[in-house]
């Protein structure tokens, strides 16, 4: 049986309620959600050149490391210039992440697809590698690892200074809530205006609709290709970034989530419309948080909620 009891419309009120029933389920649905804008902001700029950025996990990771390793090693920096060099960090990282595939693809005709997917699991194991805790057999922790937590035999970092904090969005209304729901709206205010408004959104957007025509046109297609997937990746590190200085305040790899996978859910579900992908990533965070409730008052499944 699905339920534990007869009543689906008691499955979805619980969702409902659990979603956006009151302010602690609405920071449930803003907190999980915005990780989701910035990923599926990240494949849908990929798309828009005609490529499938599958690598916004990838990107994620390394974006999550280099910002907790500016935030963690930088010291004596006032807030107002250590917190965005983090998030820059993160920028900068995820964007490298994506170049790889952009300039492999444009050099070597290596599908993005292919390699984005194997970058995810370089990715995975460098980050991993990082915060490796070490062993009883002589291995020495990585590089970034909390010497405490190794003692202990757990992988992670420190926990960054308080300098590269993200800060909570309106503490007293919001659970857990931080300052990257508006850092996410704002990127999805800068890429709208890019891809609709300006001459490189323009040459974005006719090299992914036929790039016959946009080397007839005189666009470097090349090049385009790879600005394109260097800020793909550096949307997906922005993610990684927010969510780290604003929620983990440090890097375990099992932090990581599904937020990269989840972009191309939201990124196909808003038709790769930076718009649509905002209300995409609203709906799949609602679905994400109310589905502890919907759970709760209902028996659902935890497999079938994830259905």
């Amino acid at each position: 049986m699905l339920l534990s009891g007869d009543d689906p419309l008691a499955a979805y009120k619980g969702l409902i309620q659990g979603s956006v029933g009151g302010l602690g389920a609405l920071s449930r649905t803003l907190r999980t959600a915005t990780p989701f804008i910035l990923t599926g902001l990240s494949v849908a700029f990929g798309f828009k050149a005609g490529l499938f950025n599958i690598g916004a996990s990838g990107q994620y990771l390394m974006g999550t490391a280099a910002s907790v390793a500016v935030g963690i090693r930088l010291h004596g920096l006032p807030a107002y210039v250590h917190l965005p060099l983090a998030m820059l960090a993160g920028i900068i990282g995820g964007a490298l992440w994506g170049a790889i595939p952009g300039v492999l693809k444009v050099w070597r005709g290596a599908h993005e697809v292919i390699t984005t997917i194997m970058l995810n699991y370089v990715a995975s194991l460098f980050t991993s590698w990082l915060v490796y805790a070490g062993g009883t057999e002589g291995q020495q922790p990585g590089p970034l690892s909390d010497p405490v937590s190794a003692a202990h035999g757990v992988s992670q970092t420190e926990q960054v200074l308080d300098t590269a904090i993200l800060p909570q969005f309106f503490p007293g209304v919001f659970t857990n809530v931080h300052w990257g729901i508006v850092v996410a709206l704002v990127a999805v205010a800068i890429v709208a205006w890019i891809l609709r408004r300006s001459t490189f959104g323009l040459e974005i957007r006719t090299v992914g609709a036929n790039v016959t025509a946009a080397r007839y046109a005189g666009i470097r297609v090349g090049a385009t290709m790879v600005a394109a997937m260097t800020i793909a990746g550096g949307l997906a590190g922005l993610a990684g970034a927010v969510q780290t200085l604003g929620l983990h305040y440090r890097f375990a790899p099992e932090f990581s989530g599904s937020a990269g996978m989840e972009g191309i859910t939201v990124a196909l579900l808003g038709k790769t419309d930076p718009f649509g992908v905002l209300l995409a990533a609203l709906l799949l965070g609602g679905l994400y948080g109310g589905s502890a409730k919907m759970q709760f008052d209902s028996g659902v499944r935890s497999e079938i909620i994830q259905v």
